[in-house]
């Protein structure tokens, strides 16, 4: 395990010119050394090995400055060459703590996440990573801890991830842009409840997921997972005038889950085959609302440099809680494909049908689905972009209004677009602020379900 992190290499070799204000002169004459001569012996002495020597003078060096950074420095070096962790890492905080410039912040950050990694705790090698990441001087040293930080991550048995937005909305409530009832042109039930048209208002979301490796093989691993999802709403001044009634807490959701997952490198290529299986319970407007258990399988594999092709099958057993609300079975099979362009931008494809069955004719559905989707791969000025737009037509053909079969069944049309904006300069850590301004729209020949929704969502993500 840790020859992955080996790339870190930052017990050997760090004590170089960023810690130095001058060049390496001649060993001085006489026996009282200023701090400059200290520095510049100390440098001799690490590039001939003398790491004894080396902590000596650094020890000299820390008596007559507690906080200076360079003497800090060499201590956690010398410490790591002995073996003594526990103490390089706390001098190699110290240094971090001191340092004065970008570079010695970086190159401190990097010593501490090296003894994290040597002791296998590499979630937080993976945060002081990250500190490096944020102080580092130039892109190439940047980008070596980039290189350096995924290292730790894959040889990390945890992985975890969390996000979160914001996200101002024209219809929190996926309520109806209509206030009649109308079935294919015909007004049949009257005005709909205020509480079932479009109400605005905000919606805040949470969201975090982990994975726990069990096992890996040569070319195989399994992971324990698992994660959740908070949904909370706050409606406008506006909306709490259209419904009264309406409150906030009836538009929240929360959802949680757990699984195990299994991966394997297979034929062709790339080829990656994985399987999934998970459980999860659902809660909206505060009541317990449904169980879920669900399963896939999907395989990956490179048709040449530039093309990667998918396909997936997944099936769910969504069992009601609530009276009277009958389960429903839902399986589903995708194809895609990812283009990669010269300028390396890439473009997906993915297509799917999903078919829902239940005892309730109302939950019985067929789904046919193409999402296209579009990511830049160099940024415009300061900010990443990618761009996606989707289409879905959903047929329920036993659907009832009351004691009349619509005729036909009901039909929904839904289309979708997104831009995604991220501000790459703006990020701290490695995590980066985004943007995101998404439409949907749905048609339908019952106009309860013709929506419309426009949203701006302010977001975090992990840039790496």
């Amino acid at each position: 395990m840790l020859r992955r992190v080996a790339i870190l290499g930052l017990c050997l070799g760090l004590i170089g010119p960023a810690w130095s204000d001058s060049a390496p002169p001649a060993a001085p004459a006489s026996e009282l050394l200023t701090p400059e001569d200290s520095r510049a012996l100390i440098l001799r002495a690490l590039s001939a090995d003398r790491h004894d020597i080396a902590g000596k003078l650094a020890l000299g060096l820390l008596r007559a400055d507690p906080e200076d950074p360079f003497g800090h420095m060499v201590m956690s070096t010398v410490l790591m060459r002995a073996g003594n962790l526990e103490e390089a890492r706390r001098a190699a905080k110290l240094a971090y703590r001191h340092a004065d410039t970008r570079r010695r912040r970086h190159e401190a950050a990097r010593v501490v996440a090296a003894t994290e990694a040597r002791d296998e705790r590499f979630v937080l090698g993976q945060l002081w990573m990250r500190r490096a990441l944020q102080a580092a001087p130039t892109a190439p040293t940047r980008n070596r801890s980039i290189h350096e930080y995924r290292a730790l991550r894959s040889a990390a048995r945890l992985k975890f991830q969390i996000a979160g937005q914001i996200a101002p909305s024209s219809n929190v409530n996926n309520g109806s842009a209509d206030r009649i009832n109308v079935i294919d042109g015909i007004p049949v039930v009257g005005i709909l409840p205020a509480a079932s048209q479009a109400l605005s208002g905000t919606i805040a979301e949470v969201g975090g997921s982990f994975s726990y490796r069990l096992h890996q093989g040569a070319a195989s691993e399994t992971r324990l997972t698992g994660g959740g999802q908070l949904r909370r709403v706050r409606l406008s001044d506006e909306a709490r005038k259209k419904a009264p009634q309406a409150e906030d807490a009836d538009y929240g959701s929360t959802y949680v889950a757990l699984g195990l997952s299994h991966h394997r490198a297979l034929g062709a290529a790339g080829g990656l085959a994985s399987a999934r299986l998970s459980f999860g319970q659902v809660w909206n407007g505060g009541d317990r609302s449904y169980d879920l258990a669900s399963g896939g399988l999907s395989y990956g594999f490179d048709l040449g440099p530039e093309l990667r092709l998918t396909a997936g099958a997944n099936y769910q057993m969504r069992h009601n809680d609530a009276d009277g609300l009958a389960d429903v079975e839902t399986t589903g099979v995708s194809f895609g494909a990812i283009h990669t362009m010269a300028n390396k931008d890439r473009l997906a494809l993915t297509v799917g049908t999903t078919w829902a069955a239940s005892d309730n004719g109302q939950s019985r559905s067929t789904e046919r689905s193409a999402r296209l989707s579009y990511h830049r791969a160099k940024p415009i000025g300061p900010v990443s972009l990618s761009a996606a737009i989707g289409v879905s037509e959903t047929t329920y053909p036993d659907y009832r209004i009351l004691f009349w079969s619509v005729p036909g069944g009901r039909e929904d049309t839904r289309s979708s677009a997104e831009v995604n904006v991220s501000f790459d300069r703006l990020g701290y850590m490695g995590f980066t602020p985004t943007l995101k301004l998404s439409s949907e729209r749905t048609l339908s020949n019952v106009s309860r379900f013709e929506t419309d929704e426009l949203s701006v969502s302010l977001g975090l993500r992990t840039a790496f």
